[in-house]
């Protein structure tokens, strides 16, 4: 069974939403590079967000921010996501069952594989931060 991180491996995400962030913080006066952001807060936890990029870039944003970049987040990736190169093609050839895994809301997870076409390779064999499983279980998509 193959585990795959949707978010930057299947799909061209996390740049996006840097992206999005970035414009953001720069419209309020805090200018980071995109590339810089996604460095710094790699794989972060939804709800760990905002207290790692206040922490990272030394500013204090206001309570709802990643409420506010997370609805212009998805707007910009439902125009511009794609599978990473290479991966529908992988997904086509794989003859070993594999399910997808993000740190995503179920919602987002299946509006992003949609987005990136690669939901009707990957189906329901996905695992999004809505379900939790310990160390020692197998995950209901890949079972």
């Amino acid at each position: 069974m193959i585990i795959f991180d949707f978010d930057g491996t299947l799909a061209e995400t996390e740049i996006i939403a840097s992206e999005v962030i970035s414009t953001t913080l720069a419209a309020q006066g805090v200018n980071v590079q995109a590339d810089e952001i996604t460095a710094r807060s790699p794989k972060v936890e939804r709800d760990d967000q905002q207290p790692r990029l206040e922490s990272n870039l030394g500013v204090s944003l206001p309570e709802n921010f990643m409420e506010i970049v997370g609805v212009e987040i998805q707007l910009a990736a439902s125009a511009n996501r794609s599978a990473t190169p290479g991966a529908i093609e992988l997904l086509q050839w794989l003859t070993i069952p594999f399910c997808a895994a993000s740190n995503t809301s179920r919602f987002e997870l299946i509006h992003r594989m949609r987005s990136a076409n690669l939901l009707g390779f990957v189906s329901s064999r996905f695992l999004s931060s809505d379900e939790t499983v310990s160390a020692s279980q197998t995950p209901p998509c890949c079972s």
